[in-house]
């Protein structure tokens, strides 16, 4: 986007190609904060699904006391 807002200021674009080069930065900005959710967003459901931390490498049953429910430290 930068380089076609100089070539916009130095009269070598037009304001579409500046519009199409800002609406495609805007679009990969989108893309990349849809992709960084849904990276978290599984993680954390394959962290669930097979009850391990992968920060700590511990068992989170281990660590779940399932009779009352609580995290045991």
């Amino acid at each position: 986007y930068n380089e076609t807002k100089q070539r916009f200021i130095i009269g070598k674009a037009d304001i579409n190609s500046l519009t199409l080069s800002l609406n495609r930065q805007q679009q990969a900005q989108r893309n990349f904060i849809s992709a960084l959710q849904n990276y978290w967003l599984n993680y954390y459901k394959i962290r669930r699904l097979t009850l391990f931390d992968f920060a700590a490498k511990l068992s989170l049953s281990d660590r779940f006391d399932f009779n009352g429910g609580k995290l045991v430290k």
